[in-house]
């Protein structure tokens, strides 16, 4: 059972399956008969395991690169309208840092770039030419702030948050702590 254990969480965590999907993966492939809901409770009887591995590796990972990405997008949730911001390391693609808000103004920027600061400093930061990165971006003295036209007419593979979309290069979602903006 150890071994299937681990394939699922594996499928789970890097290729962005449904436990639904695992179970059938995992049927139709290797003639194992497990449940989706069992997959579900592996997931999160490991997920502290995986959690304490990302804290200790972290440090270890090299999160100064030329760029990060800084970029929001519209969720919902139980109808309400939220904004989530979001820095991504360019060069590993993970998530550096989050923040969920109703808001979608400057110091919401400034709340998610104060929060990533301590794992570092890049070249630039990169943002669509949305005002509210501006001053939060000047704030960080010595980073350049590159400003890209809207992400409209753009294929979805070349979009940072889209990346998660069965796109060549899909995020990663680095589990740092300490740059969760609540």
């Amino acid at each position: 059972q150890g071994h299937e254990d681990h394939m699922d969480l594996t499928m789970f965590y890097l290729g962005k399956n449904s436990f639904r999907n695992i179970a059938l993966i995992l049927r139709t492939v290797m003639n194992i008969q497990v449940s989706h809901t069992t997959i579900s409770n592996w997931c999160t009887r490991f997920a502290p395991m995986f959690q304490n591995i990302a804290i200790q590796l972290i440090p270890m990972l090299n999160l100064n690169s030329d760029e990060w990405h800084a970029d929001e997008t519209v969720v919902k949730i139980q109808g309400q309208k939220y904004y989530l911001w979001l820095i991504l390391d360019s060069e590993t693609r993970f998530v550096l840092g989050f923040h969920l808000s109703p808001h979608r103004d400057s110091p919401q920027a400034f709340s998610i770039l104060e929060a990533v600061r301590p794992l570092g400093t890049p070249r630039a930061i990169v943002s669509d030419r949305y005002a509210a990165y501006r001053a939060p971006v000047k704030a960080l003295h010595g980073v350049e702030h590159i400003r890209v036209e809207s992400f409209l007419n753009t294929p979805p593979e070349t979009v940072p948050l889209d990346r998660t979309n069965g796109a060549p290069r899909p995020l990663k979602w680095c589990m740092v702590t300490a740059a969760m903006v609540h």
